[in-house]
């Protein structure tokens, strides 16, 4: 009986929590103000690097968006330039001009690929 009304008591005066972004009883001055600490702006940009490389190691479709995004850039400059050298005289050139083409066919192949995902 005592258990039960202890029980009551503790639920009756517990604090309701209308929802999770709820934050009437967060501080409006902070407790701790770090914007004069020495060193935390260092501190925050070598987070916020962190993060943003944290980010892209572990959502690869954002790697293979930017290389298909400059992949095309790099296959028609060095194919062009294959292909100047062809007309010079070597005739290696034919065969970078040829692999840029089938790279960047490889490169947006698997980039269609992730995009299904």
């Amino acid at each position: 009986m005592l258990l039960n009304k202890l029980l009551a008591i503790s639920i009756e005066k517990a604090p309701l929590v209308k929802n999770m972004y709820d934050a009437t009883n967060t501080p409006v001055k902070p407790i701790f103000d770090t914007t004069k600490w020495v060193g935390m702006d260092k501190a925050e940009n070598f987070f916020n690097a962190t993060d943003k490389i944290i980010n892209w190691i572990s959502h690869p479709v954002l790697i293979m968006n930017g290389l298909a995004g400059v992949s095309f850039y790099v296959a028609a400059a060095i194919g062009i330039t294959g292909l100047i050298f062809y007309i010079v005289g070597f005739k290696k050139g034919m065969k970078f001009t040829v692999g840029s083409v089938l790279g960047y066919s490889l490169i947006q192949i698997l980039n269609y690929g992730v995009s299904l995902l």
